[in-house]
């Protein structure tokens, strides 16, 4: 029986991920730049990679009974910024403000997935929306983008998500499994 490569998600409204690419396009407006796919573009909650079929059933049951828990609540931007590997950057993100509710969402999936030998997080969790994955390139007009302010982009979460990340010679392909409503 073949695996499923899996992740949870939370999706973010068309409206602020288009505030995000206007602001990213008036800095990079005719840079020949390879930017994540728009309908890739999510928050990760949990990368759970392979994962046996047999148990998507009980992981849709457990995910069910994590969200009838979590009340629904209101995120906004923070910044852009870079994760960088050696000193150098390899993954320009914009990043989440902090918020109680979501990083107990977070927790109480990283948790709950152990019973499923799903590993917990080692790393600290920093919610982000990935915009650009650096592949041996300085990338012009970088520090121009951090600078700018993308506090003021907020938005609510009601549900989350569990999705399918299937590998093809193209990039990968996301289909979503299932959604789970917040209270």
């Amino acid at each position: 029986m073949k695996n499923n490569r899996l992740f949870i998600a939370v999706k973010i409204p068309p409206f602020a991920l288009e505030k995000i690419i206007d602001i990213r396009n008036e800095v990079f407006n005719k840079d020949k730049i390879n930017w994540e796919k728009y309908e890739k573009l999510h928050l990760t909650l949990k990368f759970i990679g392979d994962f046996d079929k047999r148990n998507l059933d009980k992981l849709i049951a457990e995910l069910k009974i994590i969200s009838a828990d979590v009340n629904r609540f209101k995120l906004n931007f923070k910044n852009f910024g870079v994760f960088k590997r050696n000193a150098v950057p390899f993954i320009l993100y914009a990043g989440i403000d902090f918020n109680r509710e979501f990083l107990r969402l977070h927790s109480l999936i990283d948790n709950s997935l152990v019973k499923f030998g799903v590993a917990k997080e080692k790393r600290k969790f920093k919610p982000h929306l990935t915009l650009l994955r650096i592949k041996n390139k300085r990338i012009n007009k970088l520090e121009e983008l951090l600078a700018k302010r993308i506090s003021y982009i907020k938005f609510e979460v009601d549900k989350f998500y569990l999705i399918q990340s299937e590998l093809k010679p193209t990039g990968s392909v996301y289909t979503e499994i299932e959604s789970f409503k917040l209270k």
